[in-house]
């Protein structure tokens, strides 16, 4: 959590090239890059920032570990079988990306 707080953009560099190595085995998807690795990380962000541990929900203690998981879970999916309705949806994320 330190060395994400210290460099923000590490997690970008880091979780982008492996995206990257991931998306670019389709034509569709490769550009997408960038979007997919700035919404995950946006939405871990939140999380940090919303769920809050408490003493009823101790387990709301989230680190880079929960950020990687989803990443993994991502390579474990055949990007050249993604629909055209998913690949609808990442463009549109990219809309709403900063």
């Amino acid at each position: 959590m330190l060395i994400a707080t210290l460099f923000p953009d590490l997690q970008n560099v880091i979780f982008g090239t492996i995206t990257n190595s991931w998306l670019s085995r389709t034509q569709s998807l490769r550009n997408f890059t960038d979007v997919v690795v700035q919404v995950t990380v946006k939405v871990y962000d939140t999380i940090l920032k919303e769920l809050l541990p408490t003493p009823a929900k101790t387990h709301y203690t989230f680190n880079l570990r929960d950020l990687s998981k989803i990443f993994q879970g991502m390579l474990m999916f055949n990007p050249a079988s993604l629909s055209v309705r998913t690949s609808y949806l990442i463009s549109k994320c990219a809309a709403l990306a900063p």
